[in-house]
């Protein structure tokens, strides 16, 4: 049986979470991934900008990986754009940090992606 708690109650006991609190503060969608069994595997959160996704994902606080992503349209296929992994705090920040698409010194350059962390 899941058992829920608050999101005071979930950051008094992991302090890394706060960072994530803020961005889910200014739009950004969270779910959480479960294994086979049902169990939560990893936390997922993300946000949309036109046909750009930036995402984080969260296994614990010591390894998370981040990414920009654009989705296919007709003519010009997708790809990651841009990609981090480490400590949550460290990726989290490197992710805020990038340019919004478009924006001088934003990532332009894509790599085909298959299948990426079970997203798909």
């Amino acid at each position: 049986m899941a058992v829920s708690i608050t999101r005071a109650q979930a950051i008094r006991r992991y302090p890394e979470l706060s960072s994530l609190a803020k961005i889910k503060d200014a739009g950004w969608d969270f779910h959480v991934l479960v294994d086979d069994a049902g169990d939560p595997s990893c936390l997922v959160g993300y946000r949309s900008r036109r046909q750009f996704i930036d995402a984080i994902y969260v296994y614990d606080s010591t390894e998370t990986t981040a990414i920009r992503m654009v989705v296919d349209r007709p003519g010009s296929p997708g790809g990651i754009l841009w990609q981090s992994s480490g400590v949550l705090e460290d990726t989290l920040s490197e992710l805020l940090a990038l340019p919004a698409p478009g924006e001088r010194h934003a990532p332009v350059l894509t790599r085909r992606m298959g299948t990426l962390l079970g997203f798909v």
